[in-house]
Order: C-alpha cells, then structure tokens, then sequence
C-alpha cells in the first residue's frame, strides 16, 4: 500500500515529464507508437449477420409501444342508451368500496360511470356482505337517474339478493333494502372479469388516498360443474338461567358471518345443540347454499345425525327428524365432530 501512495505521488509530481498524447512527442517514427493488428491482408472481410431482438425482449418492447399508445388514447366514458340493461361491478376493501356502472355494446363492455367512497370507522366494522351492500346503496345516492331509468344488474358472487330479502337482519341492512327495492336492480353470478378489474382499481385508489394497507376481498370464481361449499360450526351454552346458541358461517368466498342468539326457553345442552345446528343449516339455505359441511362438538348429536346413535328420547327425536328435514333441501351434506375446547 505504501509503495502504491509512493508511485502516485511520484506520477504527480512529474506530471510534465510524461507524455500522455502523441502530440507531446513530436518526431518519434509512428511505426513505433502505432499499434498494428495481426490481421491477413489478403483474407475478404466478412459482414456481420444482422442481429435481431430475441421473443422476449420483442414482445417487451410490443408491450411498451401498447401500452405508450393506450395512455395516449384513454378510454372515453360511454352515453348510456334509452331503457337498456345496465351491468355494476363491485369492490370491496376494509377502508373503501367502489362500484363500476358498464354498458354491453355489442359484447364490448364499456364504463359508463364510476364511484368510489372511503368508510368511516363505523363502516369499516361493517361484515362484508353489508359493505358490498352499501356499495349499491350509495350508487344509487350518486347516480340516481341511471337507476330510475335503467334495469340495472349487479355482478356478483355475494348472496346480496338474499340478504335483502330477509327481515331479520339489522335495522340499516333492513332500510338498504326498502331503499333498493324502489329500483330494479338485480343480482347476477359474475362471469366477465374486465369490469370488476377497473372496480378493484378505483377502491384501491380511494383506500391509497388514506394511507390504509389494502386488503381485498378475494371472490372465487365457482364454475357450472363445481358447486361452492359452505362451512358451519355450531356450539351452544345452557344453564338454569337459560340457553343460548352460537354460529359462524363460512363462505365460499371465505367470508367469515358470526351470530349469536339467546333462546327464549329452558333447553338441555343437547336441546341446544340441535337448535345451533338448526341456525346454521337455515341460515346457508337462506344464503342460497347448495352443498353445506356442519362441525359440532356433540358426540351425541353428530351420532344421531349421521345415523350411528339411537334418538330414544321424544324431544331428541323431534329435533332429528327437523335436522333431517333442512339437511334434506342440500345437494350435499356433512356432519362432523370437532374436539371440544
């Protein structure tokens, strides 16, 4: 090191002693600072091939061109037409929700209009049926006049349709749907994908606007020949005070539903297993469930079900043949014994 900081150092003081072009050495024969390739003199020079873009780097450079002339062109917001079917799309996330109003012009879907809205804290506590709910709610608060003179079909894997139907749900779910029931809006399986993405898009954006991390709702996709499955675990609490029953339910989409419910009689903790399991199985059919799996922690009652146990008792064998009844309007059923605890 020392050696090296000594020949630096020597170099820059001697800088003028050196020279560094052939113009400070006038006078010296070329030949002898000219450097000569050894190259044959009489061989033909031989023309490179052309060389080309490999696929990748080709389809990159398409891609880049596309999308430079997409940006230049941005799609234009399409006029509705005089009583056509229009078709929303909905996004969901914990701090947002949007919705995308679209038109089918000859197969091509094009965007008519589209909203977004940030959740107040109230609302982001809200599940997510009811947050997709909310989602058409305020369309129709901003986009009145689409909705008055249009059908309008909302594209959707959620059971919105049946949740609307229902009287038992809380009071803002329950004026939610007398407010939509003044429009016709329907509910459709969701098949196309364009218009859900500018959806997805707009909610994104709204939630970056608060800094919130995004966490979407994932929607599966469930084919004609793969029936969705519906999870529900059931357990019961009794005492001399009373019974009461608890269930979560399960979605396809993996949508997690809690509900509690205090029974209004004295009930055997059996009786009250049979009622959570009741609650759960009525529950997905009202949801539209086709194919349902039940976890209960009753040894007894999944034996009796599944026909492995004897119902003796005239109460136990009113409640088997009411299980047996519901279970029966499912394509596919299953009753499972999870561990207590």
């Amino acid at each position: 090191m020392l050696e090296k900081e000594e020949l630096v150092q020597f170099l820059q003081d001697n800088l003028d002693v050196f020279a560094w072009t052939t113009y400070d050495v006038p006078g010296i024969d070329p030949e002898f600072i000219c450097h000569h390739l050894n190259v044959n003199p009489k061989a033909t020079p031989r023309k490179q091939p052309p060389r080309r873009a490999s696929q990748e780097h080709a389809e990159a450079v398409n891609e880049e061109v596309n999308l430079k002339q997409y940006l230049m062109n941005p799609p234009i917001l399409s006029r509705s037409q005089k009583e056509e079917v229009l078709y929303a799309y909905l996004a969901v996330t914990n701090h947002a929700v949007s919705l995308v109003l679209v038109r089918n012009d000859d197969g091509v879907q094009k965007p008519i209009y589209y909203i977004s809205k940030s959740l107040q804290e109230a609302e982001q506590r809200y599940l997510p049926l009811e947050k997709a709910l909310l989602a058409v709610v305020h369309a129709t608060r901003k986009l009145p006049h689409y909705f008055q003179a249009h059908t309008v079909v909302v594209l959707t894997q959620l059971p919105l349709q049946a949740i609307t139907r229902k009287s038992d749900y809380p009071g803002c779910v329950a004026k939610w749907g007398t407010k939509l029931g003044a429009y016709d809006v329907k509910y459709m399986p969701r098949t196309a994908v364009k218009g859900q993405i500018l959806a997805d898009f707009v909610a994104k954006f709204t939630e970056s606007e608060t800094n919130q991390e995004d966490t979407m709702i994932t929607v599966m996709n469930v084919g004609l020949g793969n029936l969705p499955l519906w999870e529900v675990y059931s357990d019961r609490a009794s005492n001399r005070k009373g019974a009461g029953i608890g269930v979560v339910l399960i979605t396809p989409e993996k949508i997690v539903l809690e509900k509690s419910l205090r029974l209004g009689f004295l009930a055997t903790n059996n009786e009250a297993e049979y009622e959570a399991l009741l609650a759960g199985a009525q529950m997905v059919r009202h949801l539209g469930g086709e194919i349902v799996e039940l976890y209960c922690d009753s040894r007894l009652v999944v034996g009796q079900v599944n026909g492995e146990f004897e119902a003796r008792d005239e109460r136990m064998k009113k409640y088997l043949e009411r299980v047996k009844g519901v279970l029966s309007l499912f394509k596919r059923f299953q009753v499972r014994q999870i561990p207590k605890g």
